[in-house]
């Protein structure tokens, strides 16, 4: 009858009790940001139809909301000091690609 040493034992041991976790990963792709900052109050039909618009165009390039994209929307409810320049629409950093 054939001896196992205890180095031995250890190794194969941590070989089949890791197996199951290395089989199963998987790579975690990268979620990209995206800032939005809509004209009209979020209630508004129309800023719910551009938000459904805009991720319709988005899914037929291969983006998906919560797989691989996440929006962050903002509402300037017509007041032009929200625009581009103003202090919410830096609070969301777009992620590089």
């Amino acid at each position: 009858m054939r001896t196992l040493d205890r180095r031995s034992f250890i190794a194969k041991l941590g070989t089949v009790l890791a197996a199951p976790f290395l089989a199963g990963a998987q790579h975690v792709s990268r979620i990209h940001r995206i800032g939005v900052l809509f004209a009209r109050r979020p209630e508004e039909n129309s800023a719910r139809r551009n938000r459904e618009a805009f991720e319709l165009g988005l899914q037929k390039l291969g983006w998906t909301v919560g797989d691989n994209l996440l929006i962050a929307d903002r509402f300037a409810e017509g007041n032009v000091d929200r625009y581009p320049g103003g202090r919410q629409s830096r609070t969301v950093r777009p992620s590089k690609r």
